[in-house]
């Protein structure tokens, strides 16, 4: 999802310079003080903050770039704001901008850029989902690895172990660790001592629960050799 929403981010923003060049085309934008210029481009947009500014250049074709962000936003991904093009003048009856609203879709995909940012804030949480990314990428190269095997009929040596648990059954550890891996994906969400510590204890116990499941499978293989 991360790299989806900056592919559509950049066409967002590409498309609004388009709109600028076409709408600020004839007109070149006058050089004010750093302060008139955030001022202006707060007043015509209010309740809004500004993340950044750029000053008129041959980069932007001579137009001021504000980038605007919702007003006390402390959202990770709010440096991706709405992008306004503007000619500032000293009359500012004359002043010209050029926007365009950010896409509605681009919430759903802002969450999901969060769900990975808000994950990393302590050294813990930093240890534990690198362990379970490297676990979830094993895990995937096994499965492409088996796959191909069994798509072109490569033999492979296994141990046929006879399981312990009924098919009722044998569905409930990985059910609950999923629920427990999703509760330390979004509990976190809500960075502060009490959640972090709460999204560590559900990524530890899937964690112990796994390495307990391999040792029992290793068991039951030397018992079985």
């Amino acid at each position: 999802m991360d790299w989806r929403f900056f592919i559509a981010n950049d066409y967002y923003t590409k498309n609004v310079a388009s709109i600028a060049t076409q709408e600020l085309a004839n007109h070149t934008s006058e050089i004010l003080s750093p302060s008139e210029a955030i001022q202006r481009i707060l007043s015509t947009y209010p309740n809004r903050q500004l993340i950044s500014m750029d000053y008129p250049s041959r980069f932007n074709n001579y137009h001021y770039a504000f980038y605007l962000g919702s007003q006390n936003d402390e959202d990770p991904a709010m440096f991706l704001g709405q992008p306004v093009y503007a000619n500032l003048y000293s009359d500012s009856t004359l002043d010209q901008y050029a926007t365009k609203e950010i896409p509605w879709y681009f919430t759903g995909m802002k969450t999901m850029i969060n769900l990975h940012i808000h994950n990393h804030n302590s050294m813990v949480l930093k240890i534990l989902w690198a362990i379970w990314d490297t676990i979830i990428i094993i895990g995937m190269l096994l499965g492409i690895i088996l796959t191909i095997m069994k798509r072109y009929h490569i033999p492979m040596k296994t141990t046929s172990i006879k399981s312990t648990l009924s098919p009722t059954h044998i569905w409930r550890i990985p059910a609950i660790s999923s629920v427990l891996i999703a509760c330390g994906l979004i509990i976190p969400m809500w960075p502060n001592s009490m959640t972090e510590t709460i999204g560590a204890i559900c990524l530890l116990i899937p964690l112990i629960l796994f390495i307990y499941s391999l040792y029992q499978h290793y068991t039951r293989i030397k018992e079985t050799l």
